[in-house]
């Protein structure tokens, strides 16, 4: 445990002693870890996340009746109106 601790303050008398090269240091690890997530995020966006085309507005959805006191209303059962044209009650 004391050769751990030598070394970390002999790493910090280091990093304080060459300052400008841990600031470039750090900087340089921040933006290449933003450019990473960027590039990861990019790639999710475009494979796996549908356009936003392609999601119907709200006005497309109707309940099928009312939910239950204890149902939440993200559990309310909804349909398509394109599916059910007799529907009236749009949400």
């Amino acid at each position: 445990m004391d050769t751990i601790l030598k070394d970390i303050i002999y790493a910090w008398r280091m990093l304080w002693k060459n300052l400008g090269l841990t600031v470039v240091i750090v900087v340089l690890s921040l933006a290449i870890g933003i450019g990473a997530n960027s590039a990861i995020f990019s790639v999710i966006d475009a494979l796996l996340l549908p356009p936003p085309g392609s999601i119907p507005p709200a006005s497309a959805f109707c309940a099928i009746g009312p939910p239950p006191a204890s149902t939440s209303i993200f559990k309310m059962k909804i349909i398509r109106l394109t599916k059910s044209p007799s529907c009236k009650a749009v949400i």
